[in-house]
């Protein structure tokens, strides 16, 4: 980017769509964040959520968990508005998707090499 976005919709509740929404937050954006389910599950302990949700809230920040979207649109005005599911939506001047994606690892053929894998990663040991 050039120069910032007066507003911003991040689309991800991982830790990249979690910490670009702060990041741009922080630099004066007006920052929705746009979380399908649970904000970083998986990644860190689940009692810590709600704290973090709690912080964001805040500081200023539009953080919607529970809240999955079904498409990104460009207006005429070149703004870009993101249609909720509950037939809502949220306009922005960008948006970032930071969304997840299973793991494509099976045409890898890595059994073939002797490399275990379960569920799309590869299996290590204590070292």
């Amino acid at each position: 980017m050039e120069e910032l976005p007066k507003s911003m919709v991040c689309l991800g509740g991982g830790y990249i769509g979690v910490e670009m929404a702060q990041i741009m937050h922080a630099f004066g954006v007006k920052t929705t964040l746009l979380v399908r389910n649970k904000m970083l599950s998986g990644h860190c302990d689940p009692e810590l959520i709600p704290v973090l949700q709690t912080c964001m809230e805040k500081l200023g920040m539009d953080c919607r968990l529970g809240t999955p979207f079904t498409k990104v649109e460009k207006l005429e005005s070149g703004m870009l508005r993101v249609h909720l599911q509950d037939g809502g939506h949220v306009d922005a001047e960008a948006v970032l998707a930071a969304l997840g994606r299973p793991p494509n690892v099976d045409p890898l053929k890595l059994e073939n090499a002797g490399v275990k894998v379960e569920k799309g990663a590869v299996v290590v040991d204590e070292f």
